[in-house]
């Protein structure tokens, strides 16, 4: 009896084992591409935010060109984002993120609380990633909910990477300090 017991609990051991290393490669990999998605979407949401107050107040669009009222500006700025495949980028990214998601579902239970950190984070850069593609409101209440927004995934992203930095499968790259315009973030 104990030769079949010894075999079968180090099988199942194992088992154990790929799976969570699998749980763990899926989840460094949603991890990043959450990065990648909170800066490109920022980036977007930058230009939308500068193009709408520009029309506004200086009746000039994205490229300097006159314009009569901000929707046409944004107008502008949309199609020219559609044109360039930045949209259907960001679309990309967004399911992506909903793949990664889905995939760490039933995950091992040492990894529940990554896992629902995780959605958190998709979440959030998810909301962001909408507003990026069609934005919404004012000018004033657009500005503020995206920096709110981009704060808080900002500091999901830095808690994330304390939390679980000894099962991220490789050291994943601080992304979100890469703009040059900080300050307006």
């Amino acid at each position: 009896m104990k030769r079949f017991l010894i075999p079968l609990l180090a099988t199942i051991l194992m088992l154990s084992s790929c799976a969570t290393k699998q749980f763990d490669q899926n989840l460094s990999k949603g991890f990043d591409e959450a990065q990648t998605a909170f800066l490109k979407s920022a980036v977007v949401v930058d230009k939308t935010t500068r193009t709408w107050h520009r029309a506004i107040y200086d009746n000039y669009d994205h490229k300097g060109n006159y314009v009569s009222d901000f929707n046409t500006a944004l107008y502008r700025l949309h199609n020219e984002l559609d044109e360039d495949g930045t949209f259907k980028e960001l679309e990309t990214l967004k399911k992506n993120l909903n793949d990664y998601a889905k995939a760490l579902v039933n995950g091992p239970k040492s990894r529940k609380y990554a896992y629902d950190d995780f959605i958190i984070l998709v979440t959030d850069v998810n909301a962001l990633l909408d507003l990026a593609i069609e934005p919404e409101g004012s000018l004033q209440s657009y500005g503020s909910e995206t920096k709110e927004l981009a704060a808080s995934i900002k500091k999901e992203i830095d808690a994330f990477k304390l939390k679980y930095s000894d099962f991220l499968v490789e050291v994943v790259e601080d992304k979100s300090n890469t703009t040059d315009d900080d300050e307006d973030w």
